[in-house]
C-alpha cells in the first residue's frame, strides 16, 4: 500500500510539477506560521512567571481625570505606596516602588550606560531575584547597590565582587553589596543591570516623598489573597 502511494506522489509529481511545488511551499509555509505562532504564545504564557510570587503580585494602577477626560495609567506618586505599606498591611505585603532610570557606570576605563532604578521597599524579595554573590535584598543605606551577574562580568571582569565600588555618572561612588541572576527576558524587568536605594533618590529630590503629583513611579504589592480583587472586579 504504502509502494502504491508512492508510486501515485511520484507520478502526480512528474506530471505537474508546479502545482506539486505550491502545494508543498503552502504545506511548509502553514507549518511554520504554526510552530511560530505556538512559540510566540508559550512565550506570552510564560511571561513573569519566573517570580515565585506570580499569582500573587499586583501592579497599582491609579485612575485619574486630566482635561476633563478619565484615564488609568501604572504612573503613581511616592506617597501612595507609603499609604498602602502603613494603612493595608492585611491586604498588601512586600510593597516596593520603583523609578525608571538609565545612568552612566563606570569602573576605570569601562563605561556603559545601563538600564537600572532606585527601588523603595522589597524589589528582591517581591520579585524573588536570586543570589550570585552576597547580599542582594533591596539596598537600604545610602551609596550601596546590588548588580546583575551579566553587569559585573562587564565592568570588573567577574562575579565576586562585593564591597568593591562603581562610580554613578561621573561622580558618585556606590559600593556593591551582592550580585543577583540576570532576569530573564521573559520578565517585565529583563535588562535590569541594577538597583540603588531610594534614600538616594530622595535626598536628590527633596519633598518628593510627600508630593501627589508627581506621579513618576511604578508600585507593586504581593496580595495574599488575589481572589478578592478578581471578585471585586466583577461589580
Amino acid at each position: 500500500m504504502t509502494k502504491l502511494f508512492l508510486k501515485t506522489a511520484l507520478r502526480n509529481l512528474k506530471r505537474n510539477p508546479l502545482n506539486t511545488a505550491i502545494n508543498i511551499l503552502g504545506l511548509s509555509l502553514g507549518f511554520t506560521v504554526a510552530l511560530v505562532s505556538t512559540l510566540w504564545i508559550l512565550k506570552q504564557f510564560s511571561f513573569n512567571r519566573n517570580h515565585e510570587n506570580y499569582d500573587s503580585i499586583y501592579q497599582v494602577m491609579l485612575t485619574g481625570t486630566f482635561n476633563n477626560e478619565k484615564s488609568t495609567g501604572p504612573s503613581t506618586p511616592v506617597p501612595l505606596a507609603k499609604v498602602i505599606a502603613s494603612d493595608f498591611t492585611n491586604e498588601v505585603q512586600d510593597i516596593t516602588l520603583v523609578t525608571n532610570e538609565s545612568n552612566n557606570l563606570k569602573v576605570g576605563d569601562k563605561k556603559f550606560n545601563v538600564d537600572g532604578f532606585y527601588a523603595m521597599g522589597k524589589f528582591s524579595e517581591l520579585f524573588s531575584l536570586k543570589s550570585v554573590h552576597g547580599d542582594i535584598s533591596t539596598p537600604t543605606a545610602a551609596s550601596t547597590m546590588i548588580i546583575s551577574e551579566s553587569l559585573a562580568n562587564r565592568l570588573l571582569g567577574s562575579t565576586d565582587v562585593i564591597g568593591k565600588t562603581i562610580q554613578l555618572n561621573g561622580k558618585e561612588q556606590y559600593n556593591i553589596l551582592g550580585v543577583f541572576e540576570d532576569i530573564p527576558e521573559n520578565s517585565t524587568f529583563q535588562g535590569l543591570a541594577y538597583i540603588l536605594p531610594f534614600v538616594d533618590y530622595l535626598r536628590k529630590n527633596e519633598g518628593i516623598d510627600e508630593s501627589w503629583s508627581n506621579c513618576f513611579f511604578r508600585t507593586y504589592g504581593k496580595i495574599e489573597s488575589p481572589q478578592n480583587i478578581r471578585d471585586s472586579s466583577k461589580n
